[in-house]
């Protein structure tokens, strides 16, 4: 979804998505399904910018797509950025297809330069990363010990600052993803 302001607002948005799961080259998905319908962030036509936090979505998978079996990470789970106590200068990682990469999964470390606070919305700023384009949508972890775990999601690049932005899973984004998760459940019975 793109939103234009200018003379008229005007929102424009896809008219399809397909979801390419677990890339293994170019053209090699273990899963290539079209996404029938999505779930936006709430606010995020109020606040559609990337500096703002609320650049999220969640997409849902045709019923016909064969995903059991598929594997799925051992941390495939939201962690709470405020819960994991991150700040500025701890570990990071960033997961992802770059688009130079030719289809396969890669792994960037760096660490955090801010982290700013939207009111109860965050955003996570990073420029030790060199991430591409068709990486938006990335997991950004942070590391404590010898575990990761996941705080954010990869929205994008900031030129006229020279960082990475990534919008913070909180406790509102997880109450969401809750209301969701319910929503859909009960659409399947």
């Amino acid at each position: 979804m793109h939103i234009y302001s200018g003379i008229k607002k005007r929102i424009a948005e896809a008219e399809s998505v397909r979801i390419h799961y677990v890339k293994d080259g170019p053209d090699n998905y273990l899963l290539n399904a079209k996404i029938t319908h999505y779930h936006i962030f709430p606010d995020y036509l109020k606040y559609p910018h990337i500096h703002e936090g609320y650049d999220l979505a969640i997409g849902i998978l045709e019923k016909s797509a064969k995903v059991k079996g598929l594997p799925i990470s051992k941390n495939s789970y939201f962690s709470d950025i405020d819960d994991e106590c991150a700040k500025a200068g701890d570990k990071i990682m960033v997961t992802g297809y770059p688009g130079e990469k030719n289809g396969y999964l890669y792994y960037m470390e760096g660490t955090i330069k801010e982290i700013i606070s939207q009111g109860k919305r965050k955003i996570i700023l990073y420029d030790n990363i060199n991430t591409t384009p068709g990486q938006s949508g990335s997991s950004v972890y942070l590391k404590k010990g010898d575990v990761w775990y996941k705080i954010g999601i990869h929205v994008g690049f900031d030129e006229s600052a020279n960082v990475n932005i990534a919008t913070a899973i909180t406790q509102d984004f997880r109450d969401w993803l809750k209301t969701i998760i319910s929503i859909e459940s009960n659409k399947s019975i």
